[in-house]
């Protein structure tokens, strides 16, 4: 007769633990799972050409001024971005630390875990990026209010322009691959498009201002 007691009691305190441990992880899984900010914290956005929402950064916290910015690229991708001088960023997502710095000259760098991953050099009126290696990407040039990335290989690979409040982005067949707010730069727009990026990587991009075309010296 002495087990049953026991038996209950061991059993009622496994519940109660099981129980803690389910209501935990779900607090976790609710304070991590990423959300769509307001419209008046939205500093960028890129829609796909459905319209619907494919990344979005947003200032974080009510103070507007300050450094803190959120990411969001879905319900199961986002977090925290970090703003440093000049405008460029920094942020962590599981084992990756990814950082974009500007030069003094305005040159931007990404490095991912202190490896270089993409470097955005402003030459007269084109920005060249090139990969970790120092092989080009690709090149952008605006002209007529309409910026165009081309390959290593010359080929025309997008497009973009201004649209009203937005900018319009296109592969180049003319084919809609989106729609950029927030800034009304064709060229910071089409660093989003580079092939290859990671949401976070865009994110990145897309909140930083790209080198601006540099004074010629007289």
């Amino acid at each position: 007769m002495s087990w049953w007691p026991k038996q209950t009691s061991d059993a009622k305190h496994s519940f109660v633990k099981s129980a803690f441990v389910v209501a935990f992880l779900a607090l976790v899984a609710c304070k991590e799972r990423p959300k769509l900010a307001s419209a008046d914290k939205v500093l960028v956005e890129l829609r796909g050409p459905d319209g619907l929402v494919r990344l979005q950064v947003s200032h974080n916290g009510d103070n507007f001024g300050d450094e803190r910015l959120a990411w969001y690229a879905g319900p199961e991708q986002g977090g925290n971005l970090q703003r440093l001088p000049g405008k460029a960023g920094t942020l962590s997502v599981d084992d990756t630390h990814l950082t974009l710095r500007r030069a003094d000259n305005g040159d931007l760098a990404m490095t991912s875990n202190a490896h270089l991953r993409l470097s955005i050099d402003r030459r007269g009126d084109t920005l060249r990026i090139g990969n970790g290696d120092g092989f080009p990407l690709a090149r952008v040039r605006e002209e007529a209010d309409v910026a165009r990335m081309h390959g290593p290989g010359g080929e025309l690979q997008a497009s973009a322009k201004l649209e009203g409040d937005r900018i319009g982005v296109a592969d180049r067949d003319g084919k809609s691959l989106g729609f950029v707010s927030g800034t009304t730069n064709p060229e910071q727009a089409l660093m989003a498009f580079l092939p290859g990026l990671s949401p976070i990587e865009q994110a990145l991009l897309l909140a930083t201002p790209v080198p601006a075309i540099r004074a010629q010296k007289p």
